[in-house]
């Protein structure tokens, strides 16, 4: 069976300001469904050239607002 086994340990770094931040892999977006352009639109510039969100978000319509300001292949649902 595929997957994570065993201890994983990863550094991770909380900013409140996007401006602050670059070379991200990964984003985890948890934000309220009206907010998800604007989150989108800040996270903007931050990526490595292989970075994607991952959406953690209810609701419907949040992985084609973050696809369409992100781009395509670049969001993973959760």
């Amino acid at each position: 069976m595929g997957g994570l086994h065993g201890e994983f340990v990863a550094e991770v770094a909380a900013m409140t300001d996007p401006g602050e931040v670059s070379g991200v892999d990964l984003a985890i977006v948890c934000v309220n469904g009206y907010n998800t352009h604007q989150e989108a639109e800040a996270e903007q510039g931050m990526f490595t050239e292989e970075g994607c969100v991952m959406t953690l978000q209810n609701g419907l319509g949040n992985l084609e607002v973050l696809t369409e300001v992100v781009g395509e292949g670049r969001i993973v649902g959760g």
